[in-house]
């Protein structure tokens, strides 16, 4: 890939034309982007609320009850990664001629799908599990 990017698909985890999803970066970011002349192509990979609420009332209990305090959910199950592997490829093949594949998320990428170049950026840290209910002394970073 040589030369300017002209076009990009960017995955995010909720709309990224809204300043209210995550932590507005995906807003900035696409915006910005814009305003540089790249046309961004959005694909919203949020997790289904129907597929996420029927697993981790079966499948999740189920497992917590054979590995207690595990943190395995439906955003890590196979069920979510083939259905938004199925998002990626349809997008994939809508935009032929976007140059990247960028992820606001460490997740997923366009690997076996695409041969472009597949870019993950996640813009929140994991300190110690889950972050809630939790104080984060940010000179030690936990």
């Amino acid at each position: 890939m040589e030369g300017e990017i002209k076009e990009i698909i960017v995955y995010t985890n909720g709309d990224s034309r809204s300043l209210r999803t995550w932590s507005n970066v995906p807003y900035l970011l696409t915006t910005t982007l814009e305003n540089k002349g790249v046309k961004v192509r959005r694909v919203d990979i949020s997790t289904d609320p129907f597929y996420a609420s029927k697993f981790d009332r079966t499948i999740r209990i189920f497992w917590n009850k054979i590995f207690p305090g595990n943190r395995f959910d439906y955003l890590r199950s196979k069920l979510h990664e083939v259905i938004t592997k199925k998002k990626i490829k349809q997008a994939n093949k809508e935009f032929p001629e976007a140059q990247i594949h960028f992820f606001i998320s460490f997740s997923l990428s366009a690997r076996g799908i695409s041969s472009k170049p597949s870019i993950q950026f996640c813009d929140w840290n994991f300190v110690g599990g889950s972050m809630q209910g939790s104080v984060v002394d940010m000179d030690r970073g936990i």
